[in-house]
């Protein structure tokens, strides 16, 4: 098996949130990763537009960082992703 390097998991996760939620690469930010038995898993930061007031139709901008638990296996292919955490950003 080819070692896997933890900047190869942080850029495997990258590219999964901005697939999945159309975020831009300077709106995420790697917060944790960690070797777990079977994979990999990470915790990023991606700065969003509020979902909720934007879809009432109102015309704020506000934005919140939401944290994101990613699970990768040892081939760096997502097993599951789960929003743990959300702040309004200043």
């Amino acid at each position: 098996m080819a070692t896997v390097l933890i900047e190869d998991v942080d850029q495997a996760v990258i590219a999964f949130l901005k697939d999945v939620l159309h975020a831009d690469e300077g709106c995420i930010r790697i917060l944790q990763t960690a070797r777990i038995r079977g994979g990999w898993s990470v915790d990023a930061g991606v700065l969003e537009k509020n979902r909720f007031l934007e879809s009432l139709g109102l015309p704020m901008n506000v934005r919140e960082v939401n944290v994101y638990s990613i699970t990768l296996n040892n081939d760096l292919e997502v097993l599951c992703y789960v929003q743990v955490a959300k702040e309004e950003a200043s």
